[in-house]
């Protein structure tokens, strides 16, 4: 097992013309875990049209495409008007023993 430790966890600026919001639970700068693989999950919701992923970089580059497929009924109820936001959530795991995994 590896530890890993998450020294910056950042997201885009919240473009409001093309998204009701978004959010990270896990992982948080700071988190420090004992594994061979990390839960990277989270909720995004659309504006004009339903959001259908989202993308994990490390610097610059795409490592994972991750689709938005997951039921957030906490999601939901926080945004009752925004459509599809009942399924607004995504998940993935990703190793990382030697390394993150890349698609």
């Amino acid at each position: 097992m590896a530890l890993i430790e998450f020294f910056d966890v950042s997201l885009a600026p919240l473009d409001e013309s093309r998204l009701w919001g978004f959010f990270l639970d896990f992982p948080k700068t700071g988190t420090v875990v004992e594994a061979t693989a990390v839960g990277i999950w989270g909720w995004a919701i659309g504006r004009s049209s339903p959001a259908v992923a989202i993308e994990i970089l490390d610097e610059r580059r795409v490592i994972r495409r991750v689709p938005i497929d997951t039921v957030r009924e906490d999601v939901a109820k926080v945004y009752p008007d925004a459509p599809k936001s009942s399924v607004s959530g995504f998940g993935t795991i990703l190793r990382v023993s030697g390394g993150l995994e890349r698609e």
